[in-house]
């Protein structure tokens, strides 16, 4: 019969040993959750031009514009879009939303968006940036050409979700403006969203 005294103390060694080869193989095989997976592994890499950083756990430098017809991405679209195109999107009702999570940690320089607003020669329009719900910036667009608006860093801080939206006072289908056939309301094109 063994001594008693040692009972115990193997047991235990026993037990910690165990715990930390299962810590071990955790660490080297994560288990991820289905949510996790589509929102963080998935829509970083097949939504996105550029592979994320290891620290951008929810989205990486490039927003998926082009790649946002993807079921799976329609999350960072999530409201006032029409469906994407394979230049970018269009935005369908005056208020356009841009949402996305930053990682803890993950401070970025910059938000960069490249847009043009639809119909803008005929009639010129302000478009205002909300951040979170807060205006951002105005900027008043009179020309056809795509321009390039950045948001400060320092209002999207690290570990949260944004909102970016994009507002427009009136929104023009072609066809309204004799420039097509299409009867879509059309207000801004977003052709790029990159954090940097």
């Amino acid at each position: 019969m063994p001594d008693r005294r040692f009972v115990l103390p193997a047991l235990v060694l026993a037990a910690a040993a165990c715990v930390h080869l299962a810590t071990l193989h955790l660490m080297l095989n994560p288990r991820v959750g289905p949510e996790y997976k589509a929102r963080f592994i998935d829509q970083s890499t097949e939504c996105l031009e550029v592979p994320p950083p290891p620290v951008l756990e929810a989205l990486p430098a490039q927003l998926p514009v082009r790649g946002a017809s993807r079921p799976r991405c329609s999350a960072l679209l999530p409201l006032g879009w029409h469906p994407a195109e394979d230049w970018g999107v269009w935005s369908a009702s005056p208020r356009a939303t841009l949402a996305f999570t930053l990682a803890p940690g993950v401070q970025p320089a910059e938000l960069r968006l490249v847009l043009h607003l639809h119909g803008a020669e005929q009639h010129p329009r302000s478009l205002t940036i909300l951040v979170n719900g807060a205006p951002a910036m105005t900027e008043r667009l009179t020309h056809a050409d795509p321009v390039e608006i950045t948001i400060p860093g320092t209002r999207l801080p690290a570990g949260a979700t944004h909102r970016v939206t994009l507002r427009l006072d009136r929104l023009y289908s072609p066809r309204r403006l004799g420039t097509g056939q299409d009867t879509r309301p059309l207000g801004i094109a977003l052709h790029e969203a990159s954090l940097r």
